[in-house]
Formats: C-alpha cells, sequence, structure tokens
C-alpha cells in the first residue's frame, strides 16, 4: 500500500494529516470546535468524541515481528498523538508478550492493513492510557502452550483505569479470562466521583465479535 492512499484512508476517518499538531494546546475556540468533531462517522456511547490520534503524526507497520523496527509494539509505545496504519497483513504473534498502550492520543487503524488483515496471536492489548482508539483487529491469545491452570490470564483486550476508549469491529476471541472488559482499581480514594474517575470510564466497545473464551484453559 502507498503513502499516498494510507493518506487518504486517514483522512477519510477524520483524521487531518496535512497540518499536524505537536500537542493538545488550543484556544478555547478551537477546543470546542474539536470536542464537537465525532471519533469517526458513526462513533457511539460514551467515548464517542474522542479524537484518539487526529492531527498526530502517522506511524507505518512495516513488519509483522511481534517487536522491534516497524513493528505495532514500537508504534504503541511511542509517544504524542498517532495514527498507527498498516503496510502489511497477517499474524502478528505476540509471544505472550502482551501490548500495553501507555501513551494517550492514539488511533490503530487496522482498516488501513491489505488482506488478510492483522491478526495478534499468544498475546493481548492492555489499554492504560486515554483518548484510544482501536478498530478491525482481530485479537486470539490462545493458551500459548501454557498448561492447564498454569496462571497464565490473558483478555484479548482490557482496559485498566483507561478513559475515552473506544474498541470498534474488532474479532476477539480465545481469551483465558475475558476477551474483552473495561476494569480497573474500585475504590481509589474517599468518594464515589473518586472512585469513578480511577477506575475505566467514558468506554464504547461497538460492533465487536466476541466468541469463543477459554473457560477451560491457563487461568
Amino acid at each position: 500500500m502507498t503513502f499516498a492512499r494510507l493518506a487518504a484512508l486517514a483522512a477519510a476517518l477524520l483524521l487531518p494529516i496535512a497540518t499536524p499538531v505537536p500537542s493538545r494546546a488550543q484556544t478555547p475556540v478551537a477546543a470546542a470546535a474539536e470536542a464537537a468533531l465525532p471519533a469517526f462517522p458513526g462513533a457511539l456511547g460514551w467515548a464517542a468524541r474522542t479524537p484518539g490520534g487526529r492531527g498526530g503524526r502517522i506511524i507505518r507497520v512495516t513488519t509483522l515481528d511481534g517487536e522491534g523496527p516497524g513493528s505495532l509494539r514500537e508504534a504503541i509505545e511511542a509517544d504524542g498523538p498517532r495514527i498507527v496504519v498498516f503496510e502489511v497483513g497477517g499474524v502478528i504473534d505476540l509471544n505472550r508478550k502482551t501490548l500495553k498502550i501507555a501513551s494517550p492520543f492514539i488511533t490503530i487503524a487496522g482498516q488501513t492493513a491489505p488482506s488478510p488483515g492483522v491478526t495478534l496471536i499468544r498475546g493481548g492489548i492492555d489499554i492504560g492510557g486515554h483518548d484510544v482508539i482501536v478498530q478491525h483487529i482481530r485479537v486470539r491469545p490462545g493458551s500459548a502452550e501454557q498448561g492447564w491452570m498454569s496462571g497464565w490470564d490473558e483478555d484479548s483486550i482490557s482496559t485498566q483505569a483507561a478513559w475515552n476508549v473506544i474498541v470498534d469491529h474488532c474479532s476477539l476471541e480465545w481469551g483465558t479470562d475475558e476477551n474483552l472488559s473495561a476494569s480497573g482499581p474500585r475504590f481509589t480514594g474517599s468518594t464515589p466521583e473518586e472512585w469513578r474517575a480511577g477506575t475505566s470510564h467514558n468506554i464504547t466497545f461497538s460492533n465487536n465479535l466476541i466468541a469463543e473464551s477459554l473457560a477451560y484453559s491457563t487461568h
């Protein structure tokens, strides 16, 4: 896939790449205008207005390796607003190393991958930051050759004290704990308001296929 096509796909997702901005600092008018935009056409639910990586740099995934230069892991672990697009399609073996999204303002656009799309195996995604959009990927941790009740518990996608998160049009199977979950500390602070702020909130799970959790497995 050419860079020009990737740029066109990003523009179609309301991700203005022609004038990237280095930070979220804005005038009140600009901030209000951005807050009125949906995350993407048809976005639903509590997180429908998250910007994700809108306005950030484009990071291209150029290898199916589980880590290293050009990998999805490298893109996720980068800092600053970013839009992750794929020049490769196929299976990414995470080798039991969870992908952890800690740095905020990221869009993972799995729909940019060529056929057959992107499938993650032997690991999942843990979202701990905020303003995160994950679309059009398949995640299938499986037992990863671990023994029954060995203690390896892997969600396909989970959120831990995250907020403004959308998981949309993803296929999530074979998790050994949950396939898809919103979680975090339950009682951080001294008031119900502080409790809610300390755990996952403003989460949208939309149009996902969730199937075949492994109940009798490693966890």
